[in-house]
């Protein structure tokens, strides 16, 4: 799967932490979770490392991997903080380690990105171009194309739910959604000290986007 964000390309056009004479760009903390992937986890951090947008720190979480994961991004990787979970804590759970530094760090944004995906050079910095134009967002997500077809939409962002089925819709068009998918998702900080991480307890893996995306929409008209 690759992750871009073609929403707003034209972003990714200052690549600087701050603009001559103004504020400091906002500070992100990119997250990446493995699992028993380390060789897609490999190309997808070689990808983030050329992103445009460069005020951001590179944050691997293993989720107690059993294929020699640590070693292997640690020796192709040393510049990248990489960060045992201690368990395999599943999907939310193991974001949830990389999102608590994060805040505990003071960064403005956490943009988690699966470890299995290739970002556009252009994708982080459109990102954050949206998020800081309109401080009501506690999320904003990617276009996700899939492997190998680059013009193939997998995913629009996110997606619908039905509420009183328990039914998910992945988007593949441009609509309205009620939730960004975690496969690529930049979240506002100061949304989730308001509404929350990621719920553990409840989801291990899949539906925790889900239930965090409706919690951000139902929290002072964000979306």
């Amino acid at each position: 799967m690759t992750a871009a964000n073609k929403l707003e390309p034209a972003c990714g056009a200052d690549a600087s932490p701050s603009v001559a004479g103004g504020p400091p760009r906002p500070q992100v903390d990119v997250v990446a979770l493995n699992w028993n992937g380390w060789r897609d986890t490999i190309a997808c951090l070689a990808s983030l490392q050329k992103q445009t947008y460069t005020n951001f720190h590179l944050l691997v979480v293993d989720n107690d991997s059993t294929d020699g994961s640590v070693q292997h991004i640690g020796e192709a990787m040393p510049s990248v903080e990489l960060i045992q979970s201690g368990g395999n804590l599943g999907f939310g759970g193991g974001c949830n380690v990389g999102i608590r530094l994060a805040l505990e760090r003071g960064a403005d944004y956490v943009w988690l990105i699966n470890s299995d995906a290739i970002a556009d050079p252009h994708a982080l910095a459109a990102l954050v171009g949206v998020a800081e134009r309109d401080a009501a967002l506690g999320s904003v997500g990617s276009v996700l194309y899939e492997a190998g077809e680059p013009d193939r939409i997998q995913l629009w962002g996110g997606g619908r739910v039905q509420l009183w089925s328990g039914q998910c819709y992945p988007q593949r068009a441009a609509t309205s959604l009620d939730f960004i998918s975690g496969a690529s998702v930049l979240l506002r900080c100061a949304a989730l000290r308001e509404v929350g991480l990621f719920d553990e307890d409840r989801f291990f893996m899949y539906w925790e986007d889900t239930d965090l995306g409706l919690r951000l929409r139902q929290a002072d008209g964000r979306r």
